[in-house]
């Protein structure tokens, strides 16, 4: 049977308790790929702000043509990640 220390005693936990700890850690688990990809969003938002995104995606394409690559690169960039969410 599992222990956990609980104010500084080491209890036996019932086979309910590891129910419920192995129930929290799959929902925990299941939930990284997610909280990756919010992490990567938050970071490249650093370099992109979802204003400047919006403002690119209202350019009409003679416009956007004519974008420093270095933005256009970021915002391909900015735009994959996107669409990678899990």
């Amino acid at each position: 049977m599992a222990t956990q220390v609980i104010n500084g005693e080491r209890v036996e936990l019932t086979a309910q308790d590891e129910e419920r700890l192995a129930v929290k850690y799959a929902a925990a688990q299941e939930d990284l790929p997610l909280k990756r990809w919010l992490a990567q969003m938050q970071a490249s938002d650093k370099t992109m702000t979802r204003i400047e995104e919006d403002i690119i995606d209202a350019l009409d394409d003679a416009t956007k043509q004519r974008l420093n690559q270095k933005v256009v690169d970021k915002y391909a960039a900015k735009k994959a990640l996107r669409g990678s969410k899990p």
